[in-house]
């Protein structure tokens, strides 16, 4: 029984340092290195600050989360099914059609809208009347045809998560699973939050064999300067109170951002999250049974393990809480963030 502890704290301590000298590549050679846990605990005990330790017993996200295009935005409603195409100068003939297409259209009778709405647009060349060609054309059930006026709209526009959401979703309904798979995954990366795309992913994966894992990265704790200047920290569990702990020493240690700042020419609060994560991911690695409680901790231990540790802060972190920096990325980098998606955050769906 002794030699069979003996080895497992051989090989959890062989671990930790594994994680260790990973994060400490992340930055390249330092002479200053990201702090443990232990340490932590030292800077917090020899600290002129006085830190209190409390259990959370409720935890609940304070803010929603931003959402690029609103659920509206992906289709076209009965009264706003209008095209102001004023700049063409249409003849007599071309605004009366054009009403003629609007009623048609708050009517239900799709197929007769369409028909005179792509009469106007072949005499006029309008640009602004491709989304209501396209989703008419969906609504008349002209799938195909919808497609074509949805893919020129993605020329015009290829980082649009609406029309990528629009395509994906006719491409799945033609059975064009590879097309649609592709389509939905830069839709979800472009507009990380988004409920109603998330939800189409979801859809998507299963027809292609896989199930998407929908877990956040949610750590709970709370943390705040009480009326006395005590520094209080909440938290529910372990690997969240050596998360919380780290965080605390960032926020209210004074000169511990300027110190750190010497570590890497990354920005600081990328140096922050990954001291934090760091400190997360050590108690974890020491708990003995709970691990299954703590899912994207598992996803962290293996994307460090693999070097990933860059892709789990940016798809897992830095996208929720601002969507619109994946809009910069190169191609090269989507390409990255999609693999990501599929080495860690889906399981192949079990028949």
């Amino acid at each position: 029984m002794f030699w069979i502890t003996f080895f497992e704290d051989f090989r959890l301590m062989h671990k930790i340092k594994l994680f260790i000298f990973f994060f400490s590549c992340a930055f390249g050679a330092q002479s200053q290195s990201l702090h443990t846990p232990s340490e932590i605990q030292n800077i917090v005990k020899n600290s002129d600050k006085v830190y209190i330790f409390d259990t959370l017993l409720e935890f609940s996200t304070s803010t929603s989360p931003h959402i690029i295009s609103k659920t509206l935005d992906f289709s076209i409603s009965k009264k706003d099914n209008f095209v102001d195409l004023s700049d063409y100068k249409l003849r007599k003939k071309g605004k009366k059609s054009l009403k003629k297409a609007n009623n048609y259209f708050s009517a239900g009778k799709y197929t007769k809208a369409f028909n005179l709405y792509r009469t106007l647009y072949e005499s006029t060349k309008a640009s602004k009347m491709l989304p209501l060609l396209a989703h008419c054309a969906d609504l008349a059930e002209k799938t195909e045809t919808s497609l074509v006026y949805y893919n020129q709209l993605l020329l015009l526009q290829p980082k649009s998560p609406n029309i990528l959401f629009a395509i994906a979703n006719l491409e799945h309904k033609s059975g064009n699973l590879n097309t649609a798979f592709r389509k939905i995954n830069l839709a979800h990366l472009y507009d990380r939050n988004n409920p109603v795309i998330l939800d189409s992913l979801i859809s998507i994966y299963h027809s292609k064999g896989f199930v998407y894992k929908n877990i956040n990265f949610e750590p709970r704790y709370q943390l705040y300067a009480d009326a006395d200047s005590n520094i209080v920290i909440k938290s529910a569990d372990i690997p969240w109170k050596a998360y919380a702990t780290c965080k605390a020493v960032w926020a209210y240690e004074p000169d511990y951002k300027f110190k750190m700042k010497f570590l890497s020419s990354a920005d600081i609060s990328i140096i922050e999250e990954k001291e934090c994560l760091l400190n997360a991911l050590l108690s974890y690695e020491k708990l003995p049974h709970e691990k299954s409680q703590y899912p994207m901790l598992a996803i962290l231990s293996n994307a460090l393990s693999e070097k990933r540790i860059d892709d789990f802060i940016l798809y897992e972190m830095t996208s929720k809480k601002h969507p619109v920096i994946i809009e910069r990325l190169s191609d090269m980098r989507i390409e990255q963030l999609i693999e990501y998606m599929m080495t860690y955050k889906v399981t192949a769906l079990l028949n």
